[in-house]
C-alpha cells in the first residue's frame, strides 16, 4: 500500500490523556496549525481546552474523527486495555496510531490484527516486552514505525543531576520544582493493580 503524505493543516490530531508528555506535544504541534486538535482527558474542562486550542470529547469519537492519535494517558487500572477492537476499527483507513505512553494502554492482538491488515499505521516505542523479541510480528510489518523506549530523553535529559538537585533543596528546605504531590500520585501507575487488571482479561 502506497501511503499519503499529509501535512499536519490536513490533519486532525487526537490525544488521549492530557499530562506533561501530552501537554508538550501539543505545544510543538501548535506551529504546524493542525486542522483542529482534539483531547480526551478526565482533569481538562472544556473552557481549559479551548484555551489551548483544543476541542474535548468523548473516548470513542477521537478515534473516529482523529487523522492522528497519540495514546498518552496515565496507565491506570481504568485505561488498561481501554483501546480494543472497536477503537481501532472506527479510525480511518489512513490514519495513524502513536504509542509513546504506555503499551497496555492498547490490547496487544487487536492492534496487531489491525496493523497486520494494512488500513492504518502505527508508531511505537512502548512494547508488552522490552526489548521488543527480534521474532515479534510488528518487525515485519511496513506500515509500522518502531524505535526503542527511549523514557524522557527531552525534556531533562540529565535526570541525575535533576533528580540530587531535588534531594538537595528538599533538605535544605527549598521549594522542589518536580514534587508530586498526593492528588498527582493517585493519577499514576498502581502497576499492581494493573497487572491483575490484565491477568483477568
Amino acid at each position: 500500500k502506497d501511503w499519503a503524505v499529509r501535512v499536519p493543516q490536513d490533519c486532525v490530531i487526537g490525544v488521549w490523556g492530557f499530562g506533561d508528555i501530552a501537554s508538550y506535544v501539543v505545544d510543538m504541534l501548535g506551529p504546524f496549525e493542525p486542522k483542529e486538535i482534539l483531547v480526551v482527558s478526565g482533569h481538562l474542562s472544556e473552557e481549559d481546552a479551548a484555551e489551548r486550542g483544543m476541542e474535548l470529547v468523548e473516548f470513542d469519537g477521537l478515534f473516529e474523527r482523529s487523522d492522528v492519535v497519540f495514546t498518552l494517558a496515565g496507565m491506570t487500572v481504568a485505561n488498561t486495555g481501554r483501546v480494543g477492537p472497536e477503537q481501532l476499527a472506527a479510525m480511518k483507513t489512513g490514519s495513524i496510531i502513536i504509542n509513546v505512553g504506555r503499551a497496555p494502554l492498547i490490547q496487544p492482538e487487536a492492534l496487531l490484527e489491525e496493523l497486520q491488515s494494512g488500513r492504518i499505521m502505527g508508531v511505537f516505542d512502548v512494547y508488552e516486552r522490552e526489548p521488543l523479541p527480534d521474532d515479534h510480528p510488528l518487525n515485519d510489518l511496513h506500515n509500522v514505525i518502531l524505535s526503542p523506549h527511549y523514557a524522557g530523553t527531552g525534556r531533562d535529559a540529565h535526570y541525575m543531576r535533576v533528580m540530587l538537585d531535588e534531594i538537595e533543596r528538599f533538605f535544605s528546605g527549598e521549594e522542589l520544582q518536580y514534587e508530586v504531590r498526593a492528588s498527582r500520585a493517585r493519577q499514576m501507575t498502581d502497576m499492581g493493580a494493573v497487572r491483575e487488571a490484565q491477568r483477568k482479561q
